[in-house]
């Protein structure tokens, strides 16, 4: 979801190098603020579906309006919260796709020391 930042920072780079020199805060405002609509547009050109365009511009929006089934933006979100969950004062009750995905704050947290465990298993096995 953050190949908008890729895009931006070639940008900066080629185009305002001074940005990086003389203004760091705005850069990180810049890729904060614009990265999820940049990537967005980005895989759109590409030819991606709109479920997975939609997924990228709205993985950090923790109030998400989407009725019906879950879809991959309510996968993402939440990926994206539980991967944030030590960093972050969201209170996952309160996030509509935890519910639509048939989870709780509790059992985010199940899920996330079941893919620690796998993980960790899957990093042993390959040495």
């Amino acid at each position: 979801h953050s190949i908008g930042k890729i895009y931006i920072m070639t940008r900066i780079e080629t185009d305002f190098p001074e940005i990086l020199d003389e203004n760091p805060e705005m850069l990180g405002e810049m890729l904060e603020n614009w990265h999820s609509g940049v990537g967005s547009s980005i895989l759109q050109a590409w030819g991606f579906s709109e479920e997975v365009t939609t997924a990228v511009n709205e993985y950090a929006e923790t109030e998400r309006t989407h009725y019906g089934d879950p879809d991959l933006a309510d996968v993402v979100l939440v990926a994206y919260l539980l991967s944030h969950v030590n960093d972050s004062d969201v209170n996952l009750s309160e996030i509509s796709a935890i519910e639509r995905l048939n989870l709780t704050p509790k059992t985010s947290v199940i899920v996330l020391e079941e893919a620690e465990e796998k993980l960790q298993s899957m990093m042993q096995a390959l040495g």
